[in-house]
């Protein structure tokens, strides 16, 4: 009869907080968000539902699972019991997975359950009022942040980046765009790729915001010291490449390069985009390797922002916000 205790923080809607997986991945026991309501399954065709909770403040979330029944309180406000299914068992040795994990029938078991994890916080993981440790495996989970947050990606470093894989580039010039406040003096912040062995990478080094580029004859490079000290605030960087120049500009300060030849891009074609590092079988054009460590928002790319959400996601990163300084 198993007792399980967490503290939730978050303003998602939809998002999976935990579930534990039987034999061949059948779900046992799923606690997910949907339309904001904490919500309870537990082998049962039935769902239990809570009141609303996605206000951003700390909730507590408890449920307990016996042999013909289960019931959900949160803040205290207890749920009617929900019955589980006749001869259901439960298997206590099997994996805890908090957020997103190996579900292979999640979605048709009950349509409504979330593919992706809540964006937000969870603490104080308890199962039979015994404290969770650290987890044997960690999918890219950063510890909570305390005090104030802000909208934002938030990179840990060691390794953490993202990967927009045949991101859809049209038109003849190249503009991108974004602000970061770095923890870290050194680190790579953007670099891309092409088919055609075309790169164009943008890292800190020492304080200094470089660009290196490579459009598949020629290498190009400029660099510029921020009138204002990198760390501590935010910073908007932009880059733009057209037929003869790179712009650089960081606040108020520009650097250009004139380019030898007159580049001629192909009006749409398919990048590959990372963003805080680079994979480690990656090395052409990639002068730096450490990770940048910081916040980083409002990127555009061509004057279109970039969401985070449909993403590759590796090493410690959130997504969704950054601690406020």
């Amino acid at each position: 009869r198993p007792h399980f205790s967490l503290d939730i923080r978050t303003t998602s809607s939809e998002g999976l907080l935990l579930h534990i997986s039987g034999t061949n991945g059948v779900p046992l026991v799923i606690l997910y968000l949907h339309d904001g309501k904490v919500k309870l399954y537990v082998g049962a065709d039935k769902v239990i539902s809570s009141q609303e909770i996605r206000d951003g403040d700390w909730h507590s979330i408890k449920f307990r699972v016996k042999k013909h029944n289960f019931r959900l309180a949160v803040d205290g406000v207890k749920t009617p019991d929900g019955q589980q299914l006749k001869g259901f068992t439960h298997d206590l040795q099997s994996p805890v997975y908090v957020g997103h994990g190996h579900l292979q029938t999640l979605h048709k078991t009950y349509g409504e359950v979330p593919q992706k994890s809540i964006v937000g916080c969870i603490r104080d993981l308890r199962v039979s009022k015994v404290l969770f440790a650290d987890p044997a495996v960690n999918h890219g989970v950063m510890p909570c942040f305390k005090g104030v947050t802000e909208k934002g990606a938030y990179f840990a470093g060691n390794g953490a980046h993202l990967v927009l894989e045949k991101y859809l580039i049209s038109g003849s010039t190249y503009d991108l765009a974004f602000e970061i406040r770095p923890r870290n003096l050194t680190g790579l912040v953007f670099h891309k790729s092409d088919n055609h062995g075309r790169t164009l990478t943008l890292f800190l080094k020492r304080g200094k915001v470089v660009v290196k580029a490579n459009d598949g004859e020629h290498r190009y490079g400029t660099a510029l010291t921020p009138t204002r000290p990198l760390c501590g605030a935010f910073h908007h960087v932009a880059v733009s490449l057209r037929r003869k120049t790179i712009v650089l500009r960081v606040d108020e300060a520009t650097s250009r390069v004139r380019l030898r030849s007159v580049s001629r891009r192909p009006t749409t074609e398919e990048e590959t985009i990372y963003i805080g590092g680079v994979s480690e079988n990656v090395r052409e054009g990639v002068e730096m390797r450490t990770s940048y460590v910081g916040c980083l928002r409002n990127v555009r790319l061509n004057k279109n922002s970039v969401s985070f959400e449909d993403v590759s996601v590796f090493g410690p990163i959130n997504t969704g916000e950054c601690p406020a300084e």
